[in-house]
């Protein structure tokens, strides 16, 4: 499950209200709970407030017995703190590149659940 950053505000009560009635009405449904990712250009003044979200993102996965994804940082430029260029079309979605990386994230956690 990946929630985008468009609604930073409401964001963590949408994830628990999800999360909380996957796990009422599918209790044996695998859940992946992915962070949001970084963000670079005019968007990256929400990295901050990314990073805080993901921290309760990340919660939210512990509380429900859930997985939880960390695209934040394989997606960040170390050097500026802000999500890699290649990886954006405009600061925020990402380009194939950028979902490639991803993919690379995501593809063990889907695998460990296939096994």
């Amino acid at each position: 499950m990946l929630i985008g950053a468009n609604n930073f505000d409401t964001m963590l009560t949408n994830y628990e209200t999800i999360v909380s009635k996957i796990k009422q009405n599918l209790p044996q449904t695998s859940v992946i709970l992915c962070s949001l990712t970084s963000m670079t250009g005019d968007w990256a003044k929400n990295n901050e407030k990314a990073r805080q979200n993901n921290v309760e993102i990340e919660k939210i996965a512990a509380k429900y017995g859930y997985v939880y994804a960390d695209l934040f940082n394989p997606l960040l430029d170390p050097t500026t703190n802000e999500l890699k260029q290649e990886y954006s079309v405009d600061g925020g979605h990402l380009t194939q590149e950028g979902y490639t990386v991803i993919t690379d994230v995501l593809k063990p956690i889907i695998s460990n659940f296939l096994n």
